[in-house]
C-alpha cells in the first residue's frame, strides 16, 4: 500500500492521484508503516490539518528504522520550522496520545 501510494503521488506508471495515494498512505499507516505515516502526516500538513500533519509526522518519527529516520526527519523539521508555536505544543501532545494508543 505505502509503494502504491507513493506511485499515486508522483505519477509513476500513470497520471498522479493525490487523493487515492491519501487514502493508500492513511490504510498502510493504520497497519504499522512509519513511512506511509509520515507522507499521510505531511499530505495532511499541505492541505491545511497542521496539527494533525505535525502529529503524524512525530510519530512517524518515533516509529521509523534507522534507514527512513533522516527522511522523515528532514520532512518533520520542514513542516515544524512553518508551523506556529501553539501548532507545534498541540501536536506534540497529539503524538504523545497516538504513541500511547497505538495509531
Amino acid at each position: 500500500q505505502f509503494e502504491l501510494g507513493q506511485m499515486f503521488l508522483t505519477g509513476d506508471g500513470g497520471d498522479t492521484d493525490v487523493k487515492q495515494a491519501f487514502n493508500l498512505f492513511r490504510l498502510s499507516s493504520e497497519k504499522g508503516h512509519a513511512g506511509a505515516l509520515a507522507m499521510f502526516g505531511d499530505l495532511l500538513f499541505q492541505n491545511g490539518k497542521t496539527v494533525r500533519g505535525l502529529a503524524s509526522l512525530t510519530a512517524a518519527l518515533q516509529r521509523s528504522a534507522p534507514q527512513d529516520r533522516n527522511w522523515i526527519a528532514s520532512m518533520q523539521e520542514q513542516a515544524f520550522a512553518l508551523a506556529g508555536e501553539a501548532d507545534r505544543r498541540t501536536a506534540m501532545a497529539l503524538a504523545d496520545e497516538m504513541a500511547k494508543g497505538g495509531q
